[in-house]
């Protein structure tokens, strides 16, 4: 499997899954790669933002990390003729990789129900639609798109930042009191 990390200007790390890897079923061995490179990401002072992104026709497949890696981004961009889908039933299999965290909590509780019990099929427009994407761009600007935000979003304080991810992941869970 290949990874590359290339540091891009304004404090953006750009992470790009070979098309092999985007193809193929990650093992424990590629997915341990990859918590390494975004622990090593993540306790770099110098990267304020990550941008994560594969070649070829995948973003990727296979393993836990089909959705449930997109989902675990902050903003997503995609394609809107993008394929998301997870096919865990038809492997005999129950979502994993956080999607059934991750997914309900951008599109609601019945939509995920249904698009993991219906086995869908989601295109770009449609993620979008339901809240799962943040943003379509086309195939040529994707990428560029991609960056553009992570720059932007990179400018603000990291203490800002952190801090305004735990207050919003901990307002599912937590009173109004609590909150303040």
């Amino acid at each position: 499997m290949t990874i590359t990390v290339e540091h891009l200007p304004n404090s953006v790390a750009l992470v790009t899954l070979s098309a092999e890897a985007s193809r193929n079923a990650f093992s424990l061995d590629s997915m341990e790669l990859m918590s390494e490179i975004f622990d090593d990401l993540l306790g770099n002072p110098s990267i304020r933002s990550i941008v994560m992104t594969g070649t070829g026709r995948f973003f990727c497949s296979g393993a836990d990390i089909e959705l449930g890696l997109a989902l675990c981004a902050d903003y997503r961009v995609c394609v809107p003729k993008a394929k998301l889908a997870a096919a865990f039933f038809s492997l005999g299999l129950s979502p994993d990789g956080g999607t059934t965290w991750l997914l309900p909590r951008l599109v609601g509780v019945q939509r995920a129900k249904c698009f993991f019990f219906n086995n869908e099929t989601w295109s770009g427009e449609k993620a979008f639609h339901y809240g799962a994407v943040d943003e379509l761009a086309e195939q040529e600007n994707l990428l560029e798109r991609a960056i553009s935000i992570a720059e932007s979003w990179g400018r603000w304080s990291e203490s800002s930042r952190r801090s305004t991810k735990q207050l919003i992941d901990a307002s599912t869970s937590t009173f109004m009191e609590t909150q303040l």
